[in-house]
């Protein structure tokens, strides 16, 4: 076996046959004691000339096993060499190897180092040393313990190789085989792969007393990485192995409450002597901060590395967390906490939502006023939510820095006081048919708001109730409002709601919403919008009108009121000419009026009415322009010889024949018309008896004609003598059909 010495001269003379620029001989020296054959393990340590050396390292590594030999023959076949490859590959050794972590991380390095596969190339230290003190070998155990590294996915790709690098012998993937002649009911289900700790508990050497270390030999500078992480049962520890191989190595954890004991292993206390390089230690804390380091020690034998000078792996700390964190919410919504702190502690409380990511952030932590190591208060938490607390310990390292431990966190959950929110709607001016819906905003909590078509239940406000309940008393998501509101300072406002337009009445209601345990309806606003009657026309008839229409739905009452043509009416002001239930529209058909309307004409309008609150609310009106009738009554009357009223008995002499109208009448041809055993239809429809033409003043009791005494009985009638188009603008109302009978 080659010495130290040797393989730094074989260094020394293989960089100064390759000219160009050369690394010093201290660094040349230093590599050949320590017999380094990675690239990745040199980048560790600390080179007087650094970069020369990286720079030419994989070039006269080969130089460590020997001086270089001549170059072969250009004749020398290749297929030997090829052979040799092949029969030994890389990364593994042909005979038993050594199942020491130091190495098994070796033989880790090695193999990631000069894989084909970038991906391998990018395991990191970390994960390669928990690798190889997992005690795993085969390729079961391999993958168990790739669950729990950072490098999950290729070390699982290639679990074989890797159980072949750990092992020592290399374990093919089973071929293929040809489907078994046995039923597939009696192929048997492989065991599941046991899972292995990467933290097992450390298991503690026990050694002969160090020897001092010794500054002779100068200053200690660490070679690797020490990891410090507190987990369920201790600290997690994990560092990086010692890169050079001896019969006996020993790593020394030792820890001190005052500063990092990287000057000297007896600058701390010990931990623990072990063998692996990945563990949990029970470490107990003395104060705020426990500072760690990790040495090694090796030699041909125990006593040896015992004796020998100790060498600084890496150094870590643990800022111990607060524990014994209770939470409690107070009658008056405040939440208080007790916990438990390191004697020198400094706590920092954050808040944060259930569910998410807890980790440090300074954006959300409590008033440091209302924060103490023995507990915190939170004078305004959050209502209605769930919440987490989680309490940090803040320590000042020895190198001046700061650094915060794992949290320690309580859920918490704050319920608000319920309010009866009250909801204040109004027709809206700038967007008709809609509204504007305005309330005020309460401190905790949010509002939900509904609009209904039928108003829910009475009662249903009086207490609390659950989310079940409302939506089984008709709060159902279906008639829920979501437009969005604006904030004017408290005051929340939605404008230009607009409700379905066949309901007739809607009922708008805000619920006070904390939990879905805890909601509280409030006073239900309802506001009506009656629909005005449809598809309206006038029927006339000679003693009234008739007015149809379609009966508006919801509606209770149809009322009509009389105005001037052209011009609108107030129904609130004003009193209805007509009016009729639903009922009454299926009895009747339609709504009659007995009234007499003007005869020149009028505007009636149409409203469908509801009663709120005993109130009635209108419609829209549909108005109808009435063009107007004139009426002309006429009376029959018997008269004796003596020009005076016959009186009754009496046989008449003549029979004289009076009008009145409601409207003047000007030079209108009339005609007095006799038919046998019946009354005329028209003008034509009998005897022409005389045919006056008239000029008649509204209101006044005006002469139109005398007929002679005869000895024939008939039925007169008096009717304006013009063609029916011209004349449809006058009704003529008989008298009584017994006066109508006369001799003529």
């Amino acid at each position: 076996m080659s010495s130290g010495s040797d393989r730094a001269r074989w260094l020394v003379e293989a960089a100064r046959a390759r000219g160009g620029a050369m690394p010093s001989q201290r660094d040349l020296e230093l590599w050949g004691h320590l017999d380094i054959r990675l690239r990745n393990v040199a980048e560790h340590i600390l080179w007087e000339n650094r970069d020369t050396l990286l720079n030419i390292f994989n070039e006269l590594a080969p130089t460590l096993d020997g001086p270089p030999e001549p170059a072969r023959a250009a004749a020398e076949p290749v297929e030997a060499e090829v052979a040799e490859a092949e029969a030994e590959p890389a990364g593994v050794e042909p005979t038993t190897l050594s199942q020491s972590p130091e190495d098994r991380f070796r033989r880790l390095l090695e193999w990631s180092s000069v894989h084909p596969d970038g991906a391998v190339q990018q395991i990191g230290d970390q994960d390669l040393a928990r690798l190889a003190s997992s005690g795993a070998t085969t390729r079961a155990e391999v993958e168990a313990v790739a669950a729990r590294l950072s490098a999950q996915a290729p070390v699982r790709a290639h679990a074989t190789e890797v159980a072949a690098v750990l092992s020592g012998a290399p374990e093919e993937d089973e071929p293929e085989q040809a489907a078994p002649e046995e039923p597939a009911a009696q192929q048997v289900t492989p065991p599941e792969p046991i899972e292995t700790d990467p933290f097992p508990p450390f298991v503690w050497q026990r050694t002969p007393q160090f020897a001092p270390f010794s500054w002779a030999y100068g200053g200690a500078e660490a070679y690797g990485h020490l990891s410090a992480e507190l987990g369920d049962d201790g600290v997690q520890l994990f560092w990086s192995p010692v890169p050079t191989r001896a019969a006996v190595t020993l790593y020394r954890v030792v820890e001190s409450a005052s500063n990092w004991p990287s000057g000297a292993p007896e600058l701390g206390s010990l931990v623990g002597v072990t063998t692996a390089t990945s563990g949990t230690a029970e470490i107990h804390p003395s104060g705020p901060v426990t500072y760690l380091a990790v040495w090694v020690n090796q030699g041909d034998s125990l006593l040896d590395a015992t004796r020998s000078q100790p060498r600084l792996v890496g150094v870590a700390q643990v800022v111990w967390p607060p524990s014994g964190l209770t939470v409690q919410v107070t009658a008056n919504r405040t939440v208080v906490a007790l916990l438990s702190t390191p004697e020198g502690s400094r706590v920092e409380v954050q808040r944060f939502r259930k569910g998410a990511t807890v980790s440090y952030d300074i954006n959300r932590e409590l008033d440091r006023e209302l924060v103490s190591v023995t507990g915190f208060r939170d004078l305004n938490p959050p209502m209605g939510e769930d919440i987490v607390y989680a309490a940090f310990c803040v320590a000042e390292l020895a190198d001046g820095t700061s650094m915060v431990s794992r949290p320690v966190t309580a859920e918490a959950h704050v319920i608000p006081e319920l309010q009866q929110i009250k909801v204040s709607v109004a027709r809206s001016t700038s967007t008709p048919g809609t509204f504007d819906i305005s309330w005020l905003a309460p401190r905790h909590g949010r509002v939900v708001l509904f609009a209904t078509p039928e108003r829910p239940p009475h009662g249903l406000e009086d207490v609390p109730r659950t989310r079940e309940i409302v939506e089984g008393q008709g709060l159902t998501p279906e008639f829920r409002i979501v437009s969005p509101p604006t904030d004017l300072g408290g005051l929340m406002t939605i404008t230009g709601y607009a409700v379905d337009p066949g309901w007739v009445r809607a009922h708008f209601v805000a619920v006070h919403w904390v939990s879905d345990e805890s909601v509280w309806v409030g006073p239900a606003v309802s506001m009506v919008t009656p629909h005005a009657p449809t598809h309206a026309t006038i029927v006339e008839r000679v003693d009234s009108e008739i007015i149809t229409f379609s009966w508006p739905e919801g509606v209770t009452v149809v009322q009509a009121y009389q105005g001037p043509r052209g011009q609108g009416v107030d129904p609130a002001g004003s009193e209805p000419i007509a009016q009729l239930t639903r009922d009454e529209y299926i009895t009747m058909g339609g709504m009659r009026i007995t009234r007499t309307l003007p005869s020149n004409g009028c505007a009636i309008h149409l409203y469908g009415v509801v009663y709120l609150d005993g109130m009635p609310m209108y419609s829209e009106a549909t108005s109808l322009d009435y063009p107007g009738i004139t009426r002309l009554q006429y009376q029959v009357v018997p008269y004796g010889p003596d020009s005076s009223p016959a009186q009754a008995g009496t046989r008449p002499a003549s029979y004289r024949i009076y009008a009145q109208v409601d409207d003047d009448l000007h030079d209108t041809p009339l005609a007095i018309v006799g038919q046998l055993g019946r009354l005329p239809l028209h003008p034509q429809d009998g005897r022409l008896l005389a045919q006056p033409v008239v000029s008649l003043r509204a209101g006044i009791h005006t002469f139109v004609g005398e007929l002679p005494a005869g000895p024939t009985l008939a039925f007169v009638r008096l009717f304006v003598n013009l063609p029916p188009a011209d004349c449809g603008a006058v009704a003529v109302l008989d008298p009584p059909v017994g006066t109508l009978e006369v001799t003529v």
